[in-house]
């Protein structure tokens, strides 16, 4: 019955209860060796049929969840809308401004705001940039409470987003940007975000915070 007790045990691998019920009533009632030989052959069969079990179950899987991915993918693509973006504005009420003009500086910064925008809202997956060309004869967009939607619904854009600087002091700046539904002319996301420093790094770091923690957070 030694024997018997040791061959029982190497029959563990079997998957279920029922199965090495069998294996060990068959062990119990017949333990001459050619029995047990049999016995422990038709174990570790039941023990590959498991196994087998198990691998045609995790292949199942990896087809359901690779069949999942390539189904979701195009979905994901579909949902992107058409995005009209305007280029950043300047609002300089500065002391330097005032006495010196536009500064050349802060206009090439005002490009790479543009450049940061863009990229960020086509990597979102959520809008297809539209880029609209700035009419010198339209003011400025910051002003007007959304009259920038009739130019994005001209473009057959679905959603406009503008941006502006607002800048106090070569110290004191703030960032903007607002996103409007064309068909209501609603907001549908929006912040601001004040800055020290007029510099190439805090006009960077300013809009990359605003855009992470208030535009493509929103849930749009």
């Amino acid at each position: 019955m030694a024997t018997s007790a040791f061959r029982v045990d190497r029959c563990r691998g079997t998957k279920t209860k029922q199965n090495r019920a069998r294996a060990n009533d068959r062990y119990l009632r017949y333990y001459s060796r050619d029995v047990i030989l049999k016995a422990t052959i038709g174990c570790a069969s039941l023990e590959h049929q498991g196994r087998s079990g198990i691998m045609t179950s995790a292949h199942a899987l990896a087809a359901a969840i690779m069949g999942g991915l390539l189904l979701a993918t195009p979905a994901a693509h579909a949902a992107s809308l058409q995005t009209a973006v305007f280029a950043f504005e300047l609002d300089d009420t500065s002391l330097q401004g005032a006495m010196r003009g536009p500064d050349e500086a802060d206009q090439a910064r005002l490009h790479q705001l543009d450049a940061q925008l863009q990229t960020a809202l086509a990597q979102s997956s959520r809008y297809e940039v539209v880029v609209v060309a700035t009419d010198p004869s339209t003011p400025s967009w910051w002003t007007c409470d959304g009259c920038e939607v009739d130019a994005a619904r001209k473009a057959g854009a679905r959603f406009s987003v503008i941006g502006w600087v607002q800048k106090v002091s070569n110290l004191i700046l703030n960032i903007n940007v607002v996103v409007r539904d064309v068909t209501t002319g609603q907001r549908v996301a929006a912040g601001s975000v004040d800055i020290r420093g007029d510099t190439d790094e805090s006009w960077t770091h300013g809009l990359s915070f605003l855009l992470r923690n208030r535009i493509l957070n929103s849930g749009q």
